[in-house]
């Protein structure tokens, strides 16, 4: 009897009962789509997250490099506009832009002089992307004004009768924040936040942040090409600076590793996904004894035909590479038919979710062959039960 007869043979068995074929791979149906469902939302968010961490929105590689004076007095900055012209006009760094950071950051609300018709006074400044407040008077700041950069802003009531006689008036006048003219558009009900910090005024965040003049700094952003390998070109730049960089005999330059952080976060939602792939990989084993158990059903009532067979010329191992096959063909076809459903669960749920669901040769090795071990050794212990049987008895 050959290999093709024996399979043959066994997918003849299977197809002679098919619903409680359906109904025993069912549980590998179910746990496999599981698994594949979860290891595939997993790998959707940890190639967003290292990808969010790594580039830019257009999706472009940074690092950041960081000066450390030796003198902790110092307070000079360690970065200036030499230093990024240096980087810059490095070739062999192929780098697409260098930015100094404000390390400083703008706390909203924040205390800004701020000049009103020819009076300098402090007020209260709120940075937003669009505004979304009472207005007594004009428009409200939109998401156009902050990507275009417009230098707009919102006054509050006490201010507009305080300089401008009237919320009307107010509007379509200019006033001085930070060196910075920016034109009424609006004028807003008086405001107080829980913690009673009053906000005066209302400017784009990207209107301000294009603004600020900063010509030094302790770090730089560096953006790079694409494809460039980027911890080892941000060491160059560190190393290029420590060289040759306005400070470097004051201080050192030195570069996050970001490969490591992001190798890091990346162990760890691996492991996260993997912890749960094996609490949902339980109903695969609960799965597999119902295989067991269906195969020694089969084998009961097939007594008479495994001796029929024996009598004709199968032998123990024929009978027995038979029932084998018979619980592989299950599981396996449970298993991708798990792999199908899992994988249409994940990118559907991942349809509402900020990241898409990412399937890998991994995922399809392992539904393939996680099924396929289960089938063997859940079957192995009837297939052998069958293979024992005593042609006598059988016969009798």
């Amino acid at each position: 009897m050959t290999h093709i007869d024996t399979f043959s043979t066994a997918l003849r068995s299977l197809k002679s009962h098919p619903k409680r074929s359906f109904l025993t791979i069912l549980g590998i149906v179910i746990g496999v789509a599981a698994v594949i469902a979860i290891i595939s939302l997993g790998n959707g968010l940890k190639s967003a997250t290292l990808r969010n961490l790594q580039t830019t929105h257009s999706g472009q590689q940074t690092a950041e490099i960081s000066y450390t004076s030796n003198d902790y007095e110092n307070k000079d900055n360690g970065f200036d506009n030499g230093d990024i012209t240096l980087l810059l006009n490095t070739s062999s760094l192929h780098l697409n832009k260098v930015k100094l950071i404000n390390e400083d950051g703008v706390k909203t609300p924040a205390s800004m002089n701020v000049d009103l018709n020819g009076k300098e006074v402090e007020k209260a400044v709120k940075f937003v992307k669009k505004s979304n407040l009472i207005l007594l008077a004009g428009r409200q700041i939109t998401i156009s004004d902050n990507n275009l950069r417009n230098n707009v802003v919102l006054i509050n009531e006490k201010t507009s009768n305080l300089y401008f006689i009237n919320s009307k008036t107010a509007l379509h006048n200019n006033i001085d924040v930070e060196g910075t003219s920016y034109r009424i558009i609006g004028v807003f009900k008086n405001i107080d936040s829980i913690d009673e910090t009053s906000t005066d005024m209302v400017i784009p965040r990207a209107s301000f942040n294009e603004n600020k003049k900063t010509t030094g700094s302790n770090k730089i952003k560096i953006i790079f090409d694409n494809g460039i390998n980027v911890n080892r070109t941000s060491k160059k730049a560190s190393n290029l600076l420590n060289k040759k960089g306005s400070h470097k005999y004051v201080g050192s330059y030195t570069y996050t590793n970001l490969g490591a952080i992001l190798e890091g976060i990346g162990s760890v939602i691996k492991g996260l996904t993997y912890f749960i792939s094996a609490i949902a990989g339980i109903s695969l084993f609960i799965a597999g004894i119902g295989v067991m158990n269906m195969m020694y059903i089969s084998v009961s009532e097939r007594t008479q035909e495994i001796g029929i067979r024996l009598a004709i010329g199968a032998t123990r191992q024929n009978i027995m590479e038979q029932f084998l096959l018979e619980a592989i063909i299950l599981t396996s076809l449970g298993g991708v038919l798990g792999l199908v459903i899992g994988g249409t669960v994940a990118y559907s749920i991942s349809l509402f979710l900020p990241f898409r669901a990412v399937i890998t040769l991994g995922s399809v090795v392992l539904a393939v062959g996680v099924s396929t071990i289960v089938g063997l050794i859940f079957g192995l212990l009837p297939a052998k039960q069958a293979s024992n049987q005593n042609l006598i008895d059988v016969l009798r």
